[in-house]
């Protein structure tokens, strides 16, 4: 079980050191493979995540079996998003509810099935907009995206969402040490209309995508919900 997921599954369930846990695995059915064509893919996708639910249930060392408060269990991660969903950053586990789950699965998933050459070497982020964010008029992404990439301290990041048609050019920044984070910032124009045409306000669950180009940084932001 990929390891966000289980941190939720943890706080949902309320599952205490020595519990036991039980899952009932989805049929054979739920895993076809998908198919071109997007309705039929949409179709299927939401036969997995309804039909494909995991059934969980939680015991004492006792064997009483403890409630569930937040979910009735985690819904089927594909197999092609796995490992991309174990190493996405969650600011705040807490913030994220079990649809937000889901449709981050989803959006994961699209990603996967379409022109991603290898998800497995893209990086996810999953934040909810603060008042921070919105003081400073940027986003601060953990600076573990970037290890390995020997990019230059300061560059080029462009930012696009599906609701814009072109990229926005913007600029980034890297700070090390102890706080280190990859800070990307547009002027305060393209700011306001980026957040304008994604419905972007404080308490916004995105779901940031950040593609390491060659010449500058990628950052694919789409709106999970508000609170």
């Amino acid at each position: 079980m990929c390891g966000p997921w289980w941190s939720f599954l943890l706080m949902s369930h309320l599952v205490d050191v020595n519990d036991v846990v039980t899952f009932k695995l989805p049929t054979e059915d739920d895993n076809e493979d998908v198919i071109s064509d997007e309705d039929a893919e949409v179709m299927e996708y939401e036969e997995e995540a309804g039909d494909g639910i995991f059934e969980v249930t939680v015991a004492d060392p006792d064997g009483n079996q403890k409630p569930f408060y937040l979910m009735n269990g985690p819904i089927y991660v594909p197999e092609e998003i796995r490992c991309t969903l174990y190493k996405t950053v969650f600011t705040n586990m807490h913030a994220v509810g079990e649809a937000d789950m889901t449709e981050i699965v989803w959006e994961m998933y699209k990603d996967a099935s379409k022109d991603v050459d290898s998800i497995d070497e893209l990086q996810y982020f999953v934040h909810r907009v603060d008042a921070v964010d919105c003081r400073s008029k940027s986003l601060a992404l953990p600076e573990n995206l970037v290890h390995g990439y020997n990019y230059p301290k300061r560059g080029i990041a462009r930012v696009s969402s599906r609701t814009v048609s072109e990229d926005i050019a913007g600029h980034y920044f890297i700070q090390t040490g102890v706080l280190g984070r990859l800070v990307v910032w547009l002027n305060e124009e393209d700011l306001e209309k980026f957040c304008e045409a994604n419905s972007i306000v404080k308490g916004s669950l995105l779901l940031i995508r950040v593609d390491m180009m060659q010449d500058y940084i990628g950052v694919s932001v789409h709106k999970i919900e508000d609170i």
